[in-house]
């Protein structure tokens, strides 16, 4: 995805906008049956780090 298409707000390849929402984009994903361990830590008062393996 080139910045063009971040800045004008353009589908990228997978067809999501660089506003697309976390809910948009997983809405279709049966993750049942998955495990997921997701872990972070606060580096500065505005900046975290999340870890999801």
């Amino acid at each position: 995805m080139g910045i063009l298409s971040l800045v004008s707000g353009r589908p990228g390849p997978s067809g999501f906008k660089s506003a697309s929402t976390a809910e948009q984009v997983s809405e279709s994903i049966d993750a049942s049956g998955l495990t997921a361990i997701i872990t972070g830590e606060r580096i500065h008062k505005d900046e975290i780090t999340i870890f999801i393996v």
